[in-house]
C-alpha cells in the first residue's frame, strides 16, 4: 500500500510538462503562455485548464534575449507541481543589399530594378526571390541625371529592410577647350616686336653713307610712310621697305663703278 502511494505521488509531480521554444524578433512576433505549455492533470489524472496554471515570467519578442517562464500548478490535494521554461527571443537574419550605377545617356541604354539589386535574405537566413522585393522609384535612361531608387523588404517577423541607390545617367563625353586671349608680344620674322593690342610695327629707316672715290655721297633715300600694320600686311610692308633699300644701294653701287671706269679711260 505504501509502495502504491508513493508511486502516485511521484507520477504526480510529473504531470505539468512544458517545453523550451525559440522566437525571432520583430513587431509581428507574438507569444502567449500557452504556446509552451503542453498539458496538466489533476491528482485524479483529469486535464487541467490553463487558466489554473500559475505562470511567472514574461517575453519581449521584439527584443532579442532569454526569458525564463514558470508554470505552476496545485491539485486538490495541496500538491504543488511547477516546470520551468526557456523562450529565445532571437535576431532576424533578414537582410538586404543594393548597390549604386553609373549609365551613359542614349536611345539604347536599358535599366531594369533587378540591375541595381544584390541580393536579400529572409529571418532565417534563406535567400529572397526579387518578386518579394519592393521598389519605388524609376530612371530615364535617355536624360543625363541622378535617380535615387529605394529597395524594401518585410521578413515574416515584420522586419523591415531597406536601402536606398542612386542610379546616376550621365551624357556623351565632350571635349572643350578653353581659349584665353590677352595683351601680349610676339616676335615678327623681321625681328620686329607687334604688340598683339595695337597691333603696331614702327619700321625705323637710317640714312646710308655711300662714298665714291673723293666724294662723300650722303644718301638719304626717301622714307615712306609707315602705316600701321598687322598680320601679313605687316610682313608685306617691312619686305618692301628692304626691296627699296636694295635698289638704292644697287643704284649708288653702280654709279660708284662708272665713275672709277671714267676715271681709269674705260668707257
Amino acid at each position: 500500500m505504501k509502495l502504491e502511494i508513493l508511486f502516485q505521488v511521484q507520477l504526480r509531480l510529473q504531470l505539468l510538462p512544458a517545453k523550451d521554444s525559440t522566437l525571432i524578433a520583430g513587431p509581428n512576433t507574438k507569444w502567449i503562455a500557452a504556446d509552451n505549455f503542453t498539458s496538466a492533470t489533476d491528482e485524479n489524472g483529469k486535464p487541467v485548464n490553463l487558466s489554473k496554471v500559475t505562470v511567472d515570467g514574461s517575453v519581449d519578442p521584439s527584443k532579442a534575449g532569454s526569458y525564463p517562464i514558470t508554470y505552476t500548478y496545485t491539485d486538490g490535494e495541496g500538491n504543488t507541481h511547477s516546470q520551468k521554461v526557456t523562450v529565445t527571443v532571437a535576431p532576424s537574419k533578414g537582410s538586404l543589399t543594393a548597390k549604386d550605377s553609373t549609365l551613359i545617356a542614349g536611345p539604347n541604354t536599358k535599366w531594369t530594378p533587378a540591375d541595381n539589386f544584390s541580393g536579400a535574405t529572409d529571418a532565417n537566413g534563406q535567400p529572397v526571390d526579387f518578386s518579394k522585393v519592393t521598389v519605388t522609384g524609376n530612371v530615364d535612361t535617355t536624360k543625363p541625371g541622378t535617380y535615387p531608387i529605394t529597395y524594401s523588404y518585410t521578413d515574416g517577423s515584420g522586419n523591415v529592410y531597406a536601402q536606398k541607390v542612386t542610379v546616376t545617367v550621365s551624357g556623351d563625353d565632350t571635349s572643350t577647350s578653353n581659349t584665353n586671349q590677352g595683351s601680349g608680344t610676339t616676335p615678327s620674322r623681321n625681328g620686329h616686336v607687334a604688340n598683339q593690342d595695337s597691333g603696331t610695327n614702327t619700321a625705323n629707316v637710317v640714312p646710308s653713307q655711300v662714298n665714291v672715290s673723293d666724294y662723300l655721297v650722303n644718301a638719304t633715300p626717301k622714307t615712306p610712310s609707315v602705316l600701321p600694320q598687322t598680320g601679313k600686311h605687316q610682313t608685306r610692308s617691312n619686305n618692301l621697305e628692304a626691296l627699296e633699300i636694295g635698289m638704292i644701294s644697287a643704284t649708288f653701287g653702280l654709279i660708284l663703278l662708272m665713275k672709277r671706269n671714267k676715271k681709269n679711260g674705260i668707257d
